[in-house]
């Protein structure tokens, strides 16, 4: 059980790394927008 959820967890902070890289860069704005409507929903 624990190990799933170091494995979730993982995860997220490799999602959120990669959202990072995508606005640092700021090319697409409207991503960003879906981005953070994602983050709202979850």
């Amino acid at each position: 059980m624990q190990k799933v959820v170091i494995i979730n967890y993982s995860i997220q902070i490799v999602v959120h790394a990669v959202f990072l890289i995508i606005i640092r860069l700021d090319k697409a704005p409207l991503l960003r927008q879906s981005i953070w409507q994602i983050q709202v929903k979850n």
